[in-house]
C-alpha cells in the first residue's frame, strides 16, 4: 500500500485531525517538527491579543487590574493544573520565566531541608542546562553537595539510578519528566515514592511533558513542579512559566524573591514583608499579563480533546512504521 494512502487513511481516522484548522498556518511551512521548542499560535490567540489591546488595555487601563488581571496568574494556574497536571486548585501559579520559578522553588526546598540536616541534591548530567546551571549556583550559595547521575542520552534516568544515591542527607531530587533530547519518559510515580521513603523532596521539570502526556501530580504526591508554556501550551515566545507547590507545603516553604504581589496584603504597602499563606506567596512582582493570554486558546483545545486523546495520538505518530500498516 503506498505511503500516501496509509497517511490519508490515518488522517481520516484521526479524531483530532479537525483541530489542525484551529492553528495559524502558513503555506511556506510545509512541515513543522519543533513544537517541543515553540508551539504554533492558535487562531483564537491572534484574535484575543488584538481584542485585549483595544478592549482591555486600551479601554479599561488600570481598572482592568481589579476586574481581571490581579487574579489572572492564579486563575490561569488553576486551569493549567486541572487540564494538564492532575492537580487541584490553589497549588499552581503563572508568572516568571522557567529559570526564575525554578530558582524560587528550589531555594525554598533546599532551605527547608537544610534545617533538617539535609544537604545533598540529586540531579542528572542529561538534564536541560538551565536546571543544571541553577543547581550549581544554589549549591554554592547554600553550601549543598550535588550528587550526579551520569545519564544515558537515550534511556534517561531510571528509578534504580535515583535509589542508588538516596539517603538520609538527600534534600531534593530534581529531574525532568521527559528527557529533552530523546523523549524518554521518567518514572514519576516510582521516583517520587522512593524519594519520599528517604525523606527527600522532589521537583519535576515538566517543560517537555505538560500538554503532551497526562500528568498526575496530586495522585502521586509530587512536592514541586515547574514548566514552561511556549511549547505544548502554545503561549508564544517568552510566555511565562508555571509553578506547582503541593498544598501540604504551602506556609512551610518560603520562596526567596519577596515581592509586593506575593504579600499577604499587597495594597497595604506595609513597612515589612508578610508572605501570603497560599500559592500567591510564590508570586513576586507584577505578572506579564500579555504573555498569559495566548495560551488560553490552547487550553480550550486541550479541554476539548482531552489529554488522553493527545497522548494516544502522540504514541501513534511515534510508533514503528509496521504498526501503521497494521492499523490500515
Amino acid at each position: 500500500m503506498p505511503s500516501s494512502t496509509v497517511a490519508a487513511a490515518l488522517v481520516a481516522a484521526d479524531p483530532l485531525a479537525h483541530l489542525r484548522d484551529e492553528f495559524v498556518l502558513d503555506e511556506q511551512v510545509r512541515s513543522y517538527l519543533d513544537g517541543n521548542s515553540l508551539g504554533r499560535p492558535t487562531r483564537t490567540a491572534a484574535e484575543r491579543l488584538g481584542r485585549f489591546a483595544v478592549e482591555e488595555w486600551g479601554a479599561r487601563l488600570i481598572r482592568a487590574w481589579d476586574e481581571s488581571w490581579m487574579e489572572l496568574p492564579l486563575r490561569l494556574g488553576d486551569r493549567i493544573a486541572r487540564l494538564t497536571l492532575g492537580a487541584a486548585e490553589g497549588q499552581t501559579f503563572v508568572g516568571d520565566s522557567t529559570t526564575v520559578i525554578l530558582y524560587k522553588l528550589l531555594r525554598a526546598a533546599v532551605d527547608a531541608q537544610a534545617a533538617a540536616g539535609r544537604h545533598e541534591i540529586i540531579l542528572d548530567t542529561g538534564n536541560f542546562p538551565t536546571d543544571r546551571y541553577l543547581l550549581e549556583g544554589i549549591a554554592a550559595e547554600r553550601g549543598m553537595t550535588l550528587r550526579w547521575i551520569d545519564t544515558d542520552p537515550v534511556e534517561g534516568v531510571a528509578l534504580a539510578d535515583v535509589e542508588a544515591l538516596l539517603g538520609e542527607r538527600t534534600a531534593v531530587v530534581v529531574l525532568s519528566h521527559v528527557e529533552y533530547r530523546s523523549g524518554h519518559l521518567a518514572d514519576l510515580p516510582g521516583i517520587t515514592a522512593a524519594a519520599h521513603r528517604h525523606g527527600a523532596l522532589v521537583l519535576w521539570d515538566l517543560c517537555h511533558s505538560v500538554g503532551s502526556v497526562p500528568i498526575t501530580l496530586d495522585a502521586h504526591e509530587v512536592d514541586l513542579a515547574v514548566g514552561c508554556t511556549y511549547k505544548y501550551l502554545n503561549g508564544g515566545p517568552g510566555s511565562p512559566a508555571f509553578g506547582y507547590v503541593a498544598r501540604r507545603h504551602l506556609g512551610r516553604l518560603r520562596q526567596p524573591v519577596q515581592g509586593w504581589m506575593g504579600a499577604a496584603d499587597p495594597f497595604a504597602m506595609g513597612p515589612e514583608y508578610a508572605p501570603h499563606p497560599g500559592i500567591r506567596g510564590f508570586i513576586s512582582g507584577t505578572p506579564p499579563v500579555t504573555g498569559m493570554l495566548a495560551m488560553e486558546g490552547m487550553l480550550d483545545l486541550i479541554e476539548q480533546a482531552g489529554m488522553e486523546a493527545v497522548r494516544e495520538k502522540s504514541v501513534a505518530l511515534t510508533a514503528s512504521p509496521r504498526s501503521w500498516w497494521t492499523s490500515c
